[in-house]
């Protein structure tokens, strides 16, 4: 059924999308009222779906939200950034570059996209309004600066896709995405400066002076420093943004700043709802396999070169329907670590382009052979001399992955083993199915892949009490039949003495030395059928092929040869 319930619950998933589209309806209630069907269909209870719900997450959109919608009332972003822009004076191309900049730092410094939608369009229509750029030029440049911007450390979109990354095990990508979508946004904008014939406006119809407008009040500088407090607290006392913007929206609605009746009123509740709750739906999608299924199929139909705008594109698509905070982020990018693995392959690629020119000088085709197992035994070359030289096995460094959990080395009752539990569906089926640990699912400590990897410390214990009562065989065997990744820690010399991998892979080969004489490497991770790759020869020492390349290659002649040495040239 495992299979069947992948299918249903990408097919449950896609018709959540449809119907909110089609009937436009809120995504989210749309999301809870399939995820209550879908508990029931699964076998699963409310805890799951419930339990998908990310307070780390409403703690943060509600947060950010309110401290800006407070700061809003005051009008000193709109001041701001209107004093910015007046810096352009009669400097025209300045203005668009001034907008892309307001756009980015509203966005930028913490309150994301949704309160910057609401003041840059209004603000850019203005002002090209009264110097006589195209209102939709000014409006499109100003979207792409918030566009840029959105993706700041921040920002609730990066905390988002940050929390969709850790749970596809991709650590630090807020860097390269913020890189990447401002050079995008960029070039589009320099489109928007052409299309709209922006460089053909030399003169403003009515300049904004910076005379002309008014000072900063005190509620507007107080509101302006709370953006910096928050800051404070978050970089340096390392509070959540979520809770640091809650906290200081309470001073500014405390001191009169701002009304807390109205900020409440004007936050984006709709979009909340939403992306908690398809959060939530994408949960039980994940643990019954419906993502990985959705990752496998495009794999299927990708290579290296149509990865990228394949996916771009699968994401484009879903943002027709759906949006990117609530849908797009945590349904894509948990995608991205599975097709990456499942397109690449150096081994591979290498295999084929030998295949491939092997055909091109014997005219035949052929079946290449590249095992895992041959990979990595070869990835560990510097590894298998070391021990090859002194006999002596390298210390163990630790083997807990930093980003998901269980996956680490376990103790067994006569050594250790690996658990390569990468999921929420792999660690239902390790409670299940090998464990009889159902109690561990209801844990919150250890509810979603974040929770356990935070909570690793107290998970082990609670596994090794098991496992600890097995031998090596017993809870590989148990754990590989619960359809959980797990293998034993081999030491070099267990595999060097494993007959499928010295012997029927020909993993070591023995080589003549010169000088040390018969000497062990690693064998070629890659086997062609027809054409056997052989590794024959040693590396040569220091100056073996000198005369070789003097006379072969360089045509010196032995006259040439002696006077060059005694020139102290060679």
């Amino acid at each position: 059924m495992g299979n069947a319930f992948d299918i249903i619950s990408l097919v449950l998933f896609i018709v959540v999308i449809l119907l909110a589209f089609f009937r436009k309806v809120n995504v989210g209630v749309v999301a809870v009222t399939f995820g209550v069907i879908m508990v029931r269909i699964f076998g699963l209870t409310d805890k799951d779906l419930i339990g998908g719900f990310s307070t780390s997450m409403f703690t943060t959109l509600v947060g950010i939200t309110l401290l800006f919608a407070a700061i809003t009332q005051t009008g000193a972003l709109d001041l701001l950034a209107r004093k910015i822009i007046a810096l352009a004076g009669n400097k025209m191309w300045v203005l668009p570059i001034m907008v892309y900049i307001a756009g980015f730092v509203i966005a930028g410094v913490g309150p994301g996209a949704v309160p910057a939608l609401a003041i840059i369009p209004a603000l850019a229509a203005i002002i090209a309004v009264e110097v006589g750029f195209n209102p939709l030029m000014l409006v499109l440049i100003g979207e792409q600066g918030l566009m840029a911007g959105r993706m700041t450390p921040i920002t609730p979109e990066a905390a988002i896709i940050t929390g969709a990354a850790a749970e596809a095990n991709i650590a630090n990508v807020m860097p390269t995405i913020l890189v990447c979508q401002t050079l995008v946004t960029i070039v589009s904008s320099l489109v928007f400066w052409f299309i709209f014939k922006g460089h053909k406006v030399k003169q403003p119809l009515n300049p904004i002076e910076r005379g002309t407008l008014e000072k900063f009040n005190a509620k507007q500088i107080i509101s302006l420093l709370s953006i910096v407090l928050m800051l404070v607290l978050l970089i340096f006392v390392k509070v959540n943004i979520g809770v640091a913007a809650f906290a200081v929206a309470g001073l500014l609605f405390l001191f009169g700043v701002a009304d807390d009746g109205k900020a409440l009123k004007s936050l984006p509740w709709g979009t909340i709802v939403m992306v908690l709750a398809v959060g939530s739906l994408l949960n039980i999608v994940n643990k019954m396999g419906g993502i990985d299924l959705m990752s496998n199929a495009l794999a299927k139909i990708m290579t290296k070169g149509t990865a990228t705008p394949f996916m771009g594109i699968s994401a484009a698509l879903l943002s027709l329907v759906s949006s990117a905070l609530g849908v797009v982020y945590p349904t894509m990018m948990p995608m991205c670590a599975d097709i990456a693995a499942q397109v690449g392959g150096m081994n591979l690629t290498i295999g084929i382009l030998m295949a491939l020119n092997a055909r091109t000088v014997t005219g035949r085709g052929q079946r290449v052979d590249v095992a895992l197992v041959d990979s990595v035994v070869s990835s560990l070359e510097v590894g298998w001399q070391r021990f090859f030289a002194s006999g002596k096995q390298p210390e163990l460094i630790g083997n807990r992955y930093a980003s998901a959990f269980p996956y680490d080395s376990f103790q067994a009752s006569d050594g250790r083993f690996v658990i390569g539990c990468g999921n929420d569906k792999l660690f239902t089926l390790l409670c299940t199915k090998a464990l009889d640990r159902a109690d561990l699912l209801e844990d919150p400590r250890f509810d979603t892949n974040i929770h356990r990897c935070e909570n690793y410390a107290a998970l082990k214990p609670e596994i090794e009490k098991w496992s600890a009562q097995h031998t090596i065989a017993d809870c590989v065997a148990i754990i590989d039949a619960a359809g959980v990744p797990v293998a034993p820690i081999n030491m070099l010399a267990d595999v060097v003495n494993d007959d499928h991998i010295a012997n029927a892979r020909e993993m070591f080969v023995h080589l003549q030395h010169p000088v040390i004489g018969d000497m062990i490497v690693p064998g070629n991770p890659v086997k062609l059928m027809d054409t056997k790759p052989e590794i024959t020869k040693c590396a040569p020492d220091l100056g073996q092929d000198n005369k070789e390349i003097y006379e072969g290659v360089l045509g010196l002649s032995d006259a040439d040869l002696a006077r060059l040495k005694e020139e102290k040239v060679i």
